[in-house]
């Protein structure tokens, strides 16, 4: 199983992210619904470690704590986005006139 690509996908998640307004309540929730879903795949990805083609130097344990580790910052990204999307939902219906 080759996970080059799937690491793309989470870099492209993170520019996306580092791009996000807190006025782009559409991109928040587009945004943390690719987190959530990249954190899925990442969990899958590191439960069946044994199918993944490794490097020379890389053993189970690291690739396992480095997936681990891109899950937290799907994780993250997921939480910030919420909270983004929600707080322009909210900030919106508030000038909102009769």
């Amino acid at each position: 199983m080759d996970i080059t690509v799937d690491l793309k996908i989470c870099e492209e998640i993170l520019n996306q992210y580092k791009k996000l307004t807190s006025e782009d309540g559409q991109g928040a929730f587009k945004l943390s619904q690719l987190s959530l879903a990249m954190y899925d795949r990442l969990n899958e990805i590191r439960i069946n470690v044994n199918k993944v083609s490794l490097g020379e130097k890389q053993t189970k344990t690291d690739l396992k704590e480095y997936l681990r580790s891109k899950m937290k910052v799907m994780e993250c990204i997921h939480v910030e986005s919420r909270v983004i999307f929600t707080s322009s939902n909210n900030d919106s219906s508030k000038f909102k006139r009769y």
